[in-house]
């Protein structure tokens, strides 16, 4: 602790309360609300597909709303991959 290294203790902190205003659509709720450089702004889905580069095949594809990032389902697309098809992955690619 700090007292036993002869420092003074730390001051309380202030809980900052964050409000995040979000946008959402009255007739297709599930869309996600877009804002992006270089795509059109708007209530939209995004489709994750992924390839095996080897063979050139889509093996997966998945949507989500327009305004989730396309890193959120990465990971659990992968194990999902493996456990299916029994994959080895030792390298995986990603673009922007």
């Amino acid at each position: 602790t700090r007292q036993y290294h002869h420092k003074k203790p730390l001051s309380a902190r202030c809980e900052k309360v964050e409000t995040k205003l979000s946008k959402i659509s009255t007739t297709d709720p599930d869309s996600g609300y877009m804002m992006r450089d270089g795509k059109p702004e708007g209530f939209h889905y995004l489709d994750h597909r992924t390839v095996d580069a080897k063979y050139s095949i889509i093996t997966d594809v998945f949507v989500t709303p327009g305004n989730v990032s396309d890193v959120e389902p990465y990971l659990e697309r992968l194990d999902r991959q493996k456990e299916r098809f029994g994959f080895d992955t030792k390298y995986v690619g990603l673009d922007a």
